[in-house]
């Protein structure tokens, strides 16, 4: 009997024990708080999202219907103000004296932005990728990155302060005067700065339709009614060979005399390359006549295996101007081939800077007179 209750009473002691020792945590009690969004990352209030007071009643106002009572600098976002200010698709903020947008990124269904007429010395809408349509005139902005808006059909930003440039040219104009002028234009403007990119013809007309250029510098054009061109001068095509071809006294060359020579061409997909094929073809010829024996897309490579006699090139006689001024490169005509095109500067429909077109045309007619070799003929 004694053994029973001794037992009994050890058995008390370890229930108790056990029920002093912290229950175990099962996965299905844990609460996991939800990761910070990039909304709410740093804070989740009125004045921190929206820094701005004038944009900040805007947004009150306009996008949320907010009672006076209920706006507080420091009053947290709700998610269902958050929802509203996601789904909002038309900004309207023109002539409001903001100086700061700061918060646009979260207006992330938004396709129009009007804030003309405003003190904005920035404006970055990398997260607006839904924007069609923006109009950012008589603002102080200095640069204005729209390479992430591609869906962006309309733009308007005149009157602004605007210093960084980025224009896109061929891998022929990167061979010939524009670039110079281009560098002249940067000299004369002190804290203007211009991005270069060069680039196929067609990717090049891309880029500009997705408002990813200030303008190009190309040669010829294409039929698309978005866009607009100035002429900057007429060039043609030539064959060139070195100094010591055989064929480098000579007034013209005839096609015969071409088809017997090795030749080093531009790719596929390049103007030159498919002028040249053009006017083959008015002649009832192909590329696939001729002995091309390289393809080639860097201009200058061509040019140094020109001159060390590895074959000849039908290429722009701009791009050559400085082998010709030089002597190591001689450029001849093709009998029967007429080849000349036009060097254009191509915008958008909605491109109004024309005072800074017109300096760049000065400075590219300033420097090719200076190097003395005419394009026409």
């Amino acid at each position: 009997m004694r053994k029973g209750r001794k037992l009994l009473s050890l058995l008390l002691a370890a229930v108790l024990c056990l029920s002093l020792l912290p229950l175990p945590i099962l996965a299905e009690d844990l609460t996991i708080p939800p990761a910070d969004t990039a909304e709410t990352a740093a804070d989740g209030t009125f004045g921190a999202v929206f820094p701005d007071a004038i944009f900040r009643d805007y947004v009150w106002d306009t996008v949320l219907s907010t009672s006076q009572d209920d706006k507080s600098y420091d009053s947290v976002i709700t998610d269902a103000q958050w929802a509203a200010i996601r789904s909002w698709t038309g900004v309207a903020v023109g002539e409001r004296d903001i100086a700061s947008l700061a918060g646009i990124e979260h207006f992330t269904a938004m396709t129009t932005l009007n804030c003309s007429q405003n003190s904005l010395s920035t404006l970055d809408l990398s997260a607006n990728t839904a924007l069609q349509e923006l109009y950012c005139d008589q603002n102080q902005l200095t640069e204005l990155d729209l390479s992430h808006n591609v869906a962006l059909q309309k733009l308007s930003c005149n009157r602004n302060q605007l210093t960084s440039l980025t224009v896109g040219i061929t891998h022929t104009a990167e061979s010939n005067a524009i670039a110079e002028a281009l560098a002249r234009y940067v000299n004369s403007r002190s804290g203007v700065t211009i991005k270069i990119i060069t680039d196929s013809q067609s990717n090049l007309h891309d880029m500009l339709k997705n408002y990813e250029l200030d303008f190009a510098i190309v040669e010829g054009k294409i039929n698309d009614p978005s866009l607009k061109y100035l002429i900057l001068d007429t060039d043609c095509l030539v064959l060139a060979v070195s100094p010591g071809h055989r064929l480098a006294h000579r007034g013209m060359v005839t096609i015969g005399e071409l088809q017997k020579e090795k030749m080093i061409l531009r790719l596929p997909d390049s103007g030159t390359r498919n002028l040249f094929v053009a006017s083959l073809e008015s002649q009832n010829l192909s590329i696939d006549d001729f002995n091309v024996v390289l393809e080639i897309d860097n201009i200058a490579t061509i040019k140094d295996l020109i001159r060390r006699d590895f074959g000849v090139s039908v290429l722009a006689k701009s791009a050559c101007m400085d082998e010709l001024k030089k002597k190591k490169i001689v450029v001849l005509p093709i009998e029967n081939l007429s080849m000349m095109r036009e060097i254009n500067i191509v915008y958008t429909q909605d491109f109004e800077h024309f005072q800074l077109l017109r300096d760049i045309v000065r400075y590219y007619n300033e420097t090719r007179q200076a190097g003395a070799v005419p394009l026409r003929g």
